[in-house]
């Protein structure tokens, strides 16, 4: 708490860690609002969190479900809440905000103190939760909302932690030192690796079934390979000793991981891969295949063309996706021998 509390007035590395942090997830999730170019003091007291919809949308789309934008609630499966409604951003929201604080507050206060990765992942929830419908910033366009924008911060801010722990150790006990700096302006330092997962041969193992009861099959089979990709995810995170919060995105077969880019990290993240594809291999007889793609990028990269290291990262994965099982192929001399009794 003290950390980030002077975050904006950083002095020690670890607070510039958090302060740059903060800076590149801005640098990533903000864009400018062309209606809204002169912010106002205390425009946040107004501004409702904006839907993404309209901006991919036509340019003939109705102009009238442009300014879509989502109540000042806690997050919950209700239709007034998890869609968007046409309303203005004049009215003053200091009553929300008060009400959506105090149950923050009340929830806040049942975390009991114990394992540090079952509390920080129950606040994780408890922020999603509370904040999903806030704002990350109401100076730009108000898209991303405050849990996207401190999850993300919360992770770029342990891989420069990590990446300096492991690069320049000796910088982190130094009083003034200016290696967080070094590090954010240094182009040719890459302190992050954003991994792909792209689970390969779903619409086969999907759609091998039996006519009986195929409804029923394929929505078990459909729900088993997300159930395999959110454990991968997770299993890779656990053997990298990261978060939750690294994980950027996990759906329809792929996730994405935010990662330090040290020696320690990436051989890790190797053997835990070899270790998925070992079992996917002996469990499903080579039918399922867990391609990993990686790409080291710096703190520029990562802020000013996250688009280009997303899609860098998976061409990486469809590489290795054409050399399915070579690992296991070249590690395990009997491969090619027969199997089973004569």
């Amino acid at each position: 708490y003290e950390l980030s509390s002077h975050h904006h007035n950083a002095s020690s590395v670890l607070e510039q860690m958090i302060k740059f942090a903060d800076w590149i997830s801005a640098g990533m999730d903000r864009s400018k609002d062309p209606e809204e170019s002169s912010a106002k003091k205390f425009r946040y007291r107004m501004q409702r969190l904006k839907s993404v919809f309209p901006q991919i949308f036509r340019e003939d789309f109705n102009p009238e479900d442009k300014n879509l934008f989502y109540p000042v609630k806690e997050m919950t499966l209700d239709d007034d809440v998890v869609f968007p409604s046409c309303s203005s951003i004049k009215e003053n929201l200091y009553e929300e905000y008060k009400l959506l604080w105090e149950k923050f507050e009340h929830e806040l206060v049942k975390i009991p103190t114990g394992d540090f990765n079952s509390n920080f992942e129950t606040l994780l929830a408890l922020l999603q939760k509370f904040t999903w419908c806030i704002p990350g910033s109401t100076q730009d366009l108000p898209d991303v909302s405050l849990y996207d924008h401190l999850k993300t911060t919360s992770a770029i801010a342990l891989c420069l932690y990590d990446y300096i722990s492991d690069t320049y150790p000796e910088e982190l006990q130094k009083s003034g030192s200016n290696i967080v700096r070094k590090v954010f302006d240094e182009y040719n330092d890459k302190p992050f690796r954003l991994v792909c997962g792209d689970l390969s041969g779903i619409q086969d193992f999907i759609y091998q079934i039996t006519s009986f009861n195929a409804a029923k099959s394929l929505k078990g089979r459909s729900l088993a390979v997300q159930l395999m990709c959110q454990t991968a995810a997770q299993y890779i995170l656990n053997k990298l000793n990261l978060p939750l919060s690294h994980l950027i995105y996990s759906a329809g077969g792929n996730f994405y991981i935010l990662a330090p880019n040290t020696e320690s990290s990436n051989q890790a993240l190797q053997k835990a891969t070899d270790h998925l594809n070992n079992g996917l291999f002996t469990g499903y007889n080579g039918r399922l295949f867990l391609a990993i793609g990686s790409i080291p990028c710096s703190s520029e990269e990562l802020m000013e063309s996250p688009g280009e290291v997303w899609d860098s990262s998976i061409k990486q994965a469809k590489i290795t996706k054409h050399k399915r099982f070579l690992d296991q192929i070249l590690n395990d001399k009997d491969f090619f021998n027969p199997y089973g009794n004569p």
